[in-house]
C-alpha cells in the first residue's frame, strides 16, 4: 500500500515546500521558468505548422485513395467487359459453326 503523501510529510516542510514554489512562480527574473516560458511559446508556431502539415497529407492521401478506387472500379469494368467480350467471340464461332454445319446439310440434301 503506498504512503499517503500529505499525512508522511512534517507541516514545516510542506510549508517550505509550498513557499519555494510560490517564489519561482511569482519571480520575473527566474531563468528556469523564462525558458521554459520560451520553449512553449516556440511549440506553438511548430504545432501549427506540424497541424497544417498533417492535414495537407492526410488530403492528399485522401486525393490518392480516391484515384485508386477509380483505377480499380476501371480495372473491375474493363474485366466484366473482356469477359463479355470473349463469351461474345465464343457465340460468335458458335454461331459460325452452326452456319457451317448448315451449309454442308444443304448441299447433302440437293
Amino acid at each position: 500500500m503506498a504512503p499517503n503523501f500529505p499525512e508522511n510529510m512534517d507541516p514545516n516542510q510542506l510549508i517550505s515546500l509550498s513557499k519555494d514554489v510560490v517564489r519561482v512562480l511569482e519571480d520575473p527574473n527566474d531563468r528556469d521558468l523564462n525558458v521554459f516560458s520560451e520553449c512553449l511559446q516556440r511549440t506553438f508556431p511548430i504545432s501549427s505548422t506540424c497541424d497544417s502539415d498533417l492535414n495537407e497529407t492526410a488530403s492528399s492521401f485522401q486525393g490518392y485513395q480516391n484515384k485508386i478506387d477509380s483505377h480499380k472500379q476501371k480495372i473491375e469494368d474493363a474485366r466484366s467487359k473482356t469477359v463479355a467480350d470473349a463469351e461474345l467471340e465464343l457465340l460468335q464461332r458458335e454461331l459460325d459453326e452452326e452456319l457451317e454445319k448448315e451449309r454442308l446439310f444443304k448441299e447433302e440434301f440437293r
